[in-house]
């Protein structure tokens, strides 16, 4: 068993490229009782923000729009929304009754959720005074296994997505799987073409073999703590 100081190190590790990789060269003392408030600090530099309007939870749909609205980005606004953290409000509404008042970036084919792109300050505005934030329980048994493909030509890997959903509210997991799923694609992990097989576990430690990408944050639990949310992991991943 690996002991518990040496995982944190690891997930210590993973944070701290990612918080370098996002350009936002913020002191962060990974050891301090105050990670929490550190860790937004540096997390919320950047005003940058997207938008989700949901009808429902619905995983694989919503996997599948994150994906298209992530590839429909150019350049740079994807190298924004990475250095913002692809940070993302969730919003509980009808889309389509929104259509006239919002300029949805992605609109899935059943009008069930939009995505609106990073930066757009009067569509924060607007769903903020009419809606309320989408917020929805634990996800029911099989709702968070699928597959799904990537849109595009090329190498066709196989890749599974694990998602840690112990502790997790049904929002908390789309929250995750957002991240997982955005950044994996703007980093080139996962490519077009790719096969994606997401499955929902009970824990993550960060070390398990065969793992390439994680998402990490604090953990709600205990704050002092870090927690590997989400993980991409080659086909012979062992969690």
């Amino acid at each position: 068993m690996v002991h518990v100081e040496t995982l944190q190190s690891v997930l210590r590790e993973h944070l701290r490229k990612r918080i370098l990789a996002s350009g936002n060269m913020v002191p962060c003392d990974f050891d301090q009782p105050t990670l929490w408030d550190q860790l937004m600090k540096t997390e919320f530099l950047s005003p940058i923000t997207a938008f989700a309007v949901m009808n429902d939870f619905k995983p694989s749909r919503f996997a599948e729009c994150c994906i298209a609205f992530a590839l429909s980005l150019d350049r740079s606004s994807q190298a924004r929304w990475f250095n913002a953290y692809t940070r993302t409000i969730f919003f509980a509404g009808n889309p389509r009754n929104l259509s006239t008042r919002l300029s949805y970036t992605y609109l899935s084919n059943d009008g069930s959720i939009g995505l609106i792109a990073p930066g757009s300050k009067m569509a924060a505005g607007t769903l903020r005074h009419l809606l309320r934030p989408f917020h929805v329980g634990p996800p029911h048994n099989g709702s968070c296994d699928f597959t799904l493909n990537v849109p595009g030509a090329g190498a066709g890997s196989l890749w599974t997505i694990f998602i840690s959903v112990s502790g997790l509210t049904g929002s908390q997991y789309l929250i995750h799987l957002n991240h997982i799923l955005a950044e994996g694609l703007f980093v080139g992990t996962i490519q077009p073409g790719d096969t994606l097989r997401v499955c929902s576990v009970p824990s993550l430690t960060g070390a398990e073999p065969g793992l390439v990408l994680l998402r990490v944050h604090v953990d709600q639990q205990h704050r002092d703590r870090l927690k590997c949310y989400a993980a991409i992991g080659r086909p012979d991943a062992s969690v």
